[in-house]
């Protein structure tokens, strides 16, 4: 017969995770994976903002574009709706552009602001462009 392995007492046990240590982990780990979700739930978010945005201010730009190389507008005071179109896929809803037309100078200087009204979700946003425009 072997004899019998006797236990060193001041050698620390080995044993299992509590229960208490389990819960802790999970929580910890609930919480790292909570924030992590609603990080990218954000992201997307401000992406698409930022996505909608741009496409509004490169219509603004096109409209701009457009009144620099020539194009004929109202030479009176006044509000005047703008057809302009956004690129395919945006997610701008209710969008509407106006322009807006002052006589600064009798001699062919117009102020011409461009106000671009959008709504993307619950929220309204809007973006003015005002240039000076010269036409003899």
């Amino acid at each position: 017969m072997e004899p019998m392995a006797v236990r060193d007492p001041f050698e620390p046990r080995r044993r299992a995770y509590s229960l208490i240590e389990v819960l802790v982990a999970l929580l910890l780990l609930t919480i790292v994976l909570t924030g992590t979700i609603t990080m990218f739930v954000r992201a997307t978010e401000i992406e698409r903002r930022a996505d909608a945005q741009l496409s509004v201010l490169r219509a603004l730009e096109a409209e701009h574009e457009a009144l620099r190389a020539g194009r004929p507008f109202p030479k009176a005071d006044g509000r005047y709706t703008v057809a302009a179109v956004l690129p395919p896929g945006s997610s701008v809803e209710d969008f509407e552009m106006v322009l807006e037309v002052a006589v600064i100078d009798p001699n062919g200087i117009y102020g011409v602001t461009l106000d671009a009204t959008y709504r993307l979700g619950p929220r309204t946003f809007r973006r003015l462009l005002e240039v000076r425009v010269w036409r003899p």
